[in-house]
C-alpha cells in the first residue's frame, strides 16, 4: 500500500508532516470560527430586517386609522376583535338554528311522504290503471329537502312485465305525451278527491276531460263517475263539448237511477249564452 511516502521511514520527515496536519486544524478552528460568526451575523440581520418591516407595517396601520399612536392602535384592533368574536358568535348560533329548523322540515317532509305522498300515490296508480288504455306507467309525488325548504316533486314509476316496479329520475313532462298527461291528471284528481276529504262537499267539477284525449277509456270513466255518485255520494258536475257523450253519460246515470240534469249552453248573440234544461 502507498501512503505518499517511498525509501526506509524517517522520524524527521514524520515530525514534519504532524507539524503540517497540526498547523492546518489550527486554520481550520479558525475558519469554523469565522464562518459561525457570520452565520451569527446573518440571523441578526435577518431579525433586524423582520423587525423594521414590522415597525413600518405597524407605523402604515397607525397612519391609515388617523391614530395617534400605536397603543391606540391596538386598544381599536382590540375592540374590533372583540366585535369580530361577537359576529361570530352570533352567526354560529343562526347555523345551529338553521340546522335544527333543516332537521324539523327533513322529519316533516318524510312524515308527509309517509302519511300522504304514500296512500296518494298508490290510489293514482288505481286509477290510472283504470281509466288508461296505456298503463304501464304512472306519476308519483315525492317530497325533497333541501337547506331552506322543502318541495313536492312528480316523479315516474314503471310496471315491468315480470311484476316489478322501478321509478324513472325524469320529468313527466318530457316522458309522457300530452294525452297521457292529461289522462293522468284526471287520476291523480280523483285520487286526491277519494283519498282525502279536504272538503264537507264531495263533488268534482271536470271541464271536459275527454276531449281531445284517446287514452282515457271513456265508458270505463263514465261508469267510474257513475259508482262514485251512487257508493260515494259524490256530485259531479261535468262540462263537454261532444252531445254525444253527454247523451251517453246520461243513460248510464238513467240506467243506474241515478238522478241527472243535462244544460245546454246556447249563444244569444250579444245577450251570451243561455242554459237551456234538456
Amino acid at each position: 500500500m502507498d501512503a505518499g511516502q517511498s525509501g526506509e521511514p524517517d522520524t524527521a520527515r514524520v515530525a514534519q508532516r504532524r507539524a503540517r496536519i497540526k498547523e492546518r486544524s489550527t486554520q481550520l478552528e479558525q475558519v469554523r470560527a469565522t464562518q459561525q460568526q457570520l452565520v451569527a451575523g446573518y440571523r441578526k440581520w435577518m431579525s433586524d430586517e423582520q423587525l423594521r418591516r414590522l415597525e413600518a407595517r405597524i407605523a402604515e396601520i397607525v397612519r391609515n386609522e388617523n391614530a395617534a399612536t400605536d397603543l391606540d392602535v391596538r386598544r381599536l384592533l382590540e375592540r374590533r376583535a372583540e366585535e369580530a368574536r361577537r359576529e361570530l358568535e352570533f352567526t354560529q348560533r343562526a347555523r345551529d338554528r338553521i340546522d335544527a329548523v333543516g332537521s324539523q322540515l327533513q322529519q316533516r317532509a318524510e312524515s308527509y311522504a309517509d302519511d300522504v305522498l304514500a296512500p296518494l300515490n298508490a290510489t293514482i296508480q288505481r286509477f290510472a290503471r283504470t281509466l288508461m288504455t296505456w298503463a304501464d306507467a304512472s306519476i308519483i309525488y315525492r317530497a325533497e329537502h333541501h337547506v331552506t325548504r322543502s318541495e313536492l316533486r312528480p316523479g315516474i314509476v314503471r310496471s315491468e312485465a315480470d311484476g316489478s316496479v322501478t321509478q324513472l329520475e325524469m320529468n313527466p313532462n318530457l316522458y309522457f305525451s300530452e294525452g297521457q298527461l292529461s289522462a293522468l291528471s284526471v287520476a291523480a284528481l280523483l285520487a286526491a278527491s277519494t283519498t282525502f276529504g279536504w272538503s264537507r262537499w264531495r263533488g268534482l267539477l271536470l271541464d271536459d276531460p275527454l276531449q281531445h284525449n284517446d287514452v282515457i277509456h271513456a265508458s270505463a270513466f263514465k261508469d267510474l263517475l257513475r259508482q262514485m255518485v251512487r257508493e260515494l255520494g259524490y256530485q259531479v258536475i261535468l262540462s263537454t263539448h261532444d252531445s254525444s257523450e253527454a247523451e251517453f253519460l246520461g243513460r248510464k246515470c238513467r240506467s243506474a237511477d241515478i238522478p241527472y240534469h243535462v244544460h245546454e249552453l246556447v249563444p244569444q248573440g250579444e245577450g251570451g249564452l243561455i242554459s237551456n234544461v234538456a
